[in-house]
């Protein structure tokens, strides 16, 4: 994820206005798809198959815990949010936080990285 901080700014407005549980469950169908391709290929059908060719390069270019720990910041964005959490702070920060992630040194793929809770 390669987007300026300020976008990711102005994207956590515009998502925090609209539909949010749409966009949180988009959000996490799609680490799903990921994490399922990154173990297991193509053997089993994508829950959006419409995204199938980037689901594939992003499974491609990530380690199963850096998607692991992906999925952990969208599950504890939507704990806070139904905890009423701030919606826009909690959703800029989630995708801050997803960006960092995939930044890592150790996202590469065949890198397993650490996973562990922090709720």
């Amino acid at each position: 994820m390669s987007v300026p901080s300020h976008d990711l700014s102005k994207l956590a407005q515009e998502i925090s206005r609209g539909e949010l549980e749409a966009s949180l469950a988009a959000v996490l169908g799609w680490y799903r798809d990921v994490l399922q391709t990154v173990l297991v290929g193509d053997a089993m059908p994508l829950r959006n198959p419409g995204v199938a060719a980037a689901v594939r390069t992003a499974a491609s270019r990530l380690a199963p815990g850096t998607v692991l720990r992906q999925l952990e910041v969208v599950c504890d964005t939507i704990a806070d949010l139904d905890k009423n959490a701030n919606r826009m702070l909690s959703i800029e920060t989630m995708l801050l936080r997803l960006r960092e992630i995939e930044r890592a040194p150790h996202a590469g793929a065949g890198e397993t990285g650490a996973w562990t809770s922090t709720s």
